[in-house]
């Protein structure tokens, strides 16, 4: 059992000190130059029938096409290898499982009475009859674009146009990565930007809010080039990725959808001014700062799944 372990513990060092040296990219550091991921079984179709395809300066007389930048992948590639470190020694410490319970006649583990999780399809049906005019449909559309906005606002290096549609904290977050693209006069270019697929994968609450987890799968060109020379530093202006994220939206408990399913204006909690939360994040009249998570779907996490190159 002890050279086992061991054994474990050298090939978890050498996998996490290689993923320690990927360089990742896109928005929140998730695209990088090498294939990485633990979505084996993805096969990038399935869910939508539609595909969304702009470019990085695409048009549109509702969404925004400004951009951001990215900033310092250190953050990430510290979280993929003590992820992939812990996962290893808990495969081998934990093996099939029977530690912690005695398994059945077809495998499964007994965890002590515990419930079976409820069948997705009833939790949205029950966020429905909360929200009778929620659109599944038009949610995953509206998820879509908004990865799209997002990437050419990591690439403009503004978070301006998407900021009503992040929690305070992922927006503070991808700020400060933005500034150190700034910092280092390098810009992360997202180009050829393509949504294959949107999925929910998860509906539930808590005591704050409504949660809604999306898988979104997406084919990209990333690369990061020295503002001072153009010179492409990182990544590949040719090369495609295939990504695949989990998203998780919360909007505030009770809130329900617009007869329209559309932000169109609300008032500043600060001061009860009418704003436009399409337009600004930033009451014009007190300045205070406005998500959309007030009223409507706000985004609080990405983590990324898994990436293919072609």
């Amino acid at each position: 059992m002890k050279k086992r372990l061991l054994a474990v513990l050298a090939a978890a060092l050498v996998i996490t000190t290689l993923l320690s040296v990927v360089s990742f990219a896109d928005f929140g550091d998730y695209a990088g130059d090498s294939d990485w991921g633990f979505d084996s079984g993805s096969d990038w179709g399935g869910g939508s029938d539609w595909d969304y395809d702009y470019g990085s300066d695409y048009d549109s007389d509702y969404y925004y096409s400004s951009g951001s930048g990215s900033g310092s992948h250190s953050g990430g590639n510290f979280f993929w290898t003590l992820v992939v470190f812990v996962a290893i020694i808990a495969i081998a410490v934990l093996g099939n499982g029977k530690r912690f319970g005695k398994s059945g006649k077809n495998g499964k583990v007994n965890l002590g009475g515990q419930q079976p999780e409820k069948p997705l399809v009833n939790r949205i049906d029950e966020l429905k009859k909360k929200d009778p005019n929620f659109s599944e449909a038009k949610f995953l559309d509206d998820a879509a674009n908004l990865y799209v906005r997002m990437q050419n606002c990591w690439t403009a290096k503004d978070l301006e146009p998407v900021r009503p549609h992040l929690t305070t904290e992922l927006y503070a977050k991808s700020d400060r990565q933005i500034q150190a693209y700034k910092n280092n006069h390098q810009t992360d270019h997202v180009e050829r930007i393509s949504v294959l697929d949107t999925r929910i994968v998860g509906c539930d609450a808590d005591n704050v809010n409504d949660i809604i987890t999306v898988q979104l799968t997406a084919r990209i060109v990333d690369y990061v080039t020295n503002d001072d020379t153009g010179a492409i530093i990182r990544g590949s202006n040719s090369k495609e990725l295939f990504m695949t994220y989990q998203w998780t939206f919360i909007r505030s408990l009770g809130k329900t959808t617009g007869e329209s399913g559309d932000i169109d204006s609300e008032h500043c909690p600060n001061c009860g001014a009418p704003i436009d939360l399409n337009q600004s994040a930033v009451c014009p009249y007190c300045g205070a700062t406005v998500t959309s998570g007030d009223y409507d779907w706000v985004v609080s996490n990405i983590r990324g799944i898994s990436q293919r190159s072609n």
